[in-house]
């Protein structure tokens, strides 16, 4: 191998070669854009670095088999086990339980012992890791995100013992959020720790002949000025390389070859974020931003080339973007170029509630056929102290708007915040009496997460005692975590009143998934739908239990009817229907939330009935 720190007269390596590492337990059918972004980026500032990325994550989903996997990986708690188990065997006694109990309820992980799993998982890594000539490499990085904290030490580990010398870098979303002393502590392997956005802190890591310190303001060698650690903009950002996983799936058996989604990037940060004052700013209970210094967008030009270039490239049309949220500037210029495309795209995203029906309606003819909208309430007082910058009845329209547009909503409610009351529950219980129709949110319980609003400012909510998570002691030896801060918390605060106090709106959120997969089971057609017949509109609502009610509405009131599919307020529906007296009016809309075919919120109505073009007959 050439001397990895041989420079040239500008003071920039001459040669070259790291590894990039995402460990397990990732989505298995994604290619991991930290390291295709990182490894685009590194080749378009220096040609002379040669960068590996690899994916064990792949061949251990392909061996234990992808839907043990996936189950896996969508529950960090349980996926944080595995690793644990090998890396800390006086914990087994703990993580032992810890895990049956976890498991118990997921099917697809019926029958696993945690014993025989990890020693099958040991095996894998260990080889995957033995057939690596680490002796080649410069550096060796790992991108540390959720469900990745224990395999990425288990990894380190590995290199540390295979490779002495070998400088080891972590980064990503979870080292971001982390102080540096307790990240030595839990990586005492690792050298250097980059913090925030990766791309320059590794460039200038690698420049300054992997001694320096990635996430300081150095000296550009050859230069006067000092190395940037994030970009101003997005728009120098390369497409990015996900070809080494896609020669990992190359490699696998005919029968456990897939279609994976490719993932993008519109932007970086979240602007609703941004916006609001340092005390007050971005979403109460989020914490996903600590790595972002404000917040960029890529040009919409730049999203749909990268877009179609990835797609050609890999044959795969499947895209996930990766944003917190979309951007609220030029989204529909986005779906109008990914449109133009003319693929047949399978796109998932994430929005904020309040966007219009037209533009959902654009994102779905350009592809978008499943979504997380930032519900994550149905009362707007719960709203206000979560600091959503929505209202109940926009979440509802939402709701409403994505279930006529036949694309799925895999969004979330959450239960137990700090500082709700009975009348956040209240709220609750209402409206969600008026969604039944929809597809079931996700309930969710509230979890304190280290950077978030409620954790900087933990008074405003009640919230005291704040400690790490007890799930750490169970993963962890206590030496470890008598030392560090970890990203999730527990906190003191009326706790067992949350409990009590939301125990209906969860049974009521059961229940209503029960009924809808089983109307849905029966029957396609939405649960509440109207047809249009110019003039007059059929109405049919599924009530309890499968029974069905048919409403005519005709002339003016049908007219009302569909003005109010988009939510409007009883001045503005008065202004459109001046002829109707005010107490006509307002008896008519009355009868309509009375039924269940409308939802008003202060003074707002919105029709529930989704337009259904398919025929059906009245009665059946």
């Amino acid at each position: 191998m050439k001397n990895p720190l041989e420079k040239d007269r500008n003071g920039h390596p001459k040669y070259l070669k790291i590894a990039l590492f995402s460990s397990p337990w990732p989505l298995y059918n994604r290619p991991s854009i930290q390291l295709g972004a990182l490894k685009s980026f590194i080749r378009k500032e220096n040609a002379a670095i040669h960068v590996d990325c690899f994916h064990p994550y792949l061949m251990i989903a392909e061996k234990i088999g992808y839907k043990r996997y996936q189950a896996l990986s969508e529950k960090s708690w349980l996926s944080e086990c595995i690793y644990a188990w090998l890396l800390f065997p006086g914990q087994r006694d703990k993580i032992g339980p810890f895990f049956n109990r976890l498991q118990k309820k997921i099917p697809e992980l019926s029958h696993t012992g945690i014993g025989a799993l990890a020693s099958q998982v040991k095996e894998l890594s260990d080889v995957y890791m033995a057939g690596i000539p680490l002796q080649d490499y410069g550096l060796i990085g790992f991108s540390v995100s959720i469900c990745q904290l224990t395999s990425a030490r288990y990894f380190a580990g590995l290199v540390r013992k295979g490779a002495p010398a070998l400088k080891i870098v972590m980064g990503g979303s979870l080292i971001s959020g982390m102080d540096r002393r307790d990240l030595k502590i839990l990586y005492p392997e690792t050298d250097c720790f980059i913090q925030g956005e990766g791309e320059w802190p590794l460039m200038n890591f690698l420049t300054q002949g992997l001694e320096s310190d990635p996430c300081a303001r150095t000296q550009i060698p050859g230069s006067s000025e000092r190395a940037p650690l994030q970009m101003d903009d997005l728009e120098t950002l390369p497409v990015p390389d996900f070809s080494d996983y896609f020669k990992t799936l190359e490699r696998l058996p005919v029968d456990k070859k897939f279609f994976p989604v490719l993932p993008v990037e519109f932007s970086r940060g979240c602007w609703w974020h941004t916006r609001k004052t340092p005390s007050t700013r971005g979403c109460a209970f989020c914490n996903l931003n600590c790595q972002w210094d404000g917040y960029r967008a890529k040009p919409p030009a730049q999203v749909v080339r990268e877009i179609d270039l990835l797609t050609r490239s890999h044959r795969s049309l499947g895209v996930a973007v990766m944003d917190n949220v979309l951007p609220h500037r030029r989204t529909a210029e986005y779906f109008s170029g990914i449109h133009a495309l003319d693929k047949d795209l399978s796109i998932f995203c994430e929005l904020r509630a309040g966007a219009p029906f037209s533009l959902l309606s654009q994102m779905r003819s350009a592809g978008v056929d499943h979504v997380q909208v930032g519900i994550e309430a149905l009362s707007s007082r719960l709203l206000k102290k979560l600091n959503k910058g929505t209202t109940a009845i926009q979440n509802i329209q939402i709701m409403r708007d994505l279930e006529e547009l036949n694309m799925v909503n895999g969004s979330n409610l959450m239960i137990h915040f700090p500082g709700s009351d009975e009348e956040d529950v209240r709220e609750t219980l209402f409206f969600l009496e008026f969604v039944m129709p929809f597809k079931p949110l996700k309930i969710v319980s509230f979890q304190l997460a280290q950077g978030s609003g409620v954790f900087l400012a933990p008074q405003a909510f009640g919230v005291k005692g704040v400690r790490n998570h007890p799930n750490y002691g169970v993963l962890f030896p206590k030496s470890v975590c008598s030392s560090v801060q970890f990203m999730q918390k527990s906190y003191a605060g009326n706790l067992q009143w949350q409990k009590r106090a939301w125990k209906p709106v969860r049974e009521k959120i059961l229940a209503w998934e029960k009924a809808y997969t089983s109307e849905k089971k029966r029957s396609a057609l939405p649960l509440l739908s109207y047809r249009d017949g110019n003039g007059f509109l059929l109405i049919r609502q599924v009530g309890p239990a499968g029974s069905i009610s048919n409403h005519r509405l005709e002339g003016k009131s049908a007219g009302i009817y569909l003005f109010c599919t988009k939510n409007r307020s009883f001045t503005r529906i008065a202004h459109q229907f001046q002829d109707i007296p005010h107490a006509k009016l307002h008896a008519f809309l009355t009868l309509m939330v009375e039924k269940k075919l409308m939802v008003e919120e202060r003074g707002r109505y919105l029709s529930l009935a989704v337009r259904n073009t398919p025929g059906f007959l009245p009665g059946t």
